[in-house]
């Protein structure tokens, strides 16, 4: 994304982001499960916290596995806020 930087140039930002997460990591009441398009991860940083909504561009899965043995999960994420 470009972004004015307030002194006539051009600032890029990059808001996408991929997560690596460990399949066995993601349980929710006992059960696995799978990200979903619009699901939210949040990641805290020194005193900020970062949104992301899992998406992925175009007609791409929102994740893919990222290893031959399906154990972990590359997860396609926009970030969309700071809390």
């Amino acid at each position: 994304m470009k972004l004015d930087d307030g002194y006539g140039g051009v600032r890029m930002e990059w808001t996408d982001r991929d997560f690596l997460i460990h399949a066995a990591d993601l349980v929710l009441a006992g059960n696995a499960v799978l990200p979903e398009r619009g699901d939210v991860i949040r990641e805290t940083q020194g005193g900020k916290t970062f949104v992301y909504e899992v998406m992925a561009p175009g007609k791409e899965p929102a994740w893919r596995w990222s290893d031959v043995f399906r154990k972990v999960l590359r997860v396609h994420a926009k970030q969309v806020g700071v809390e």
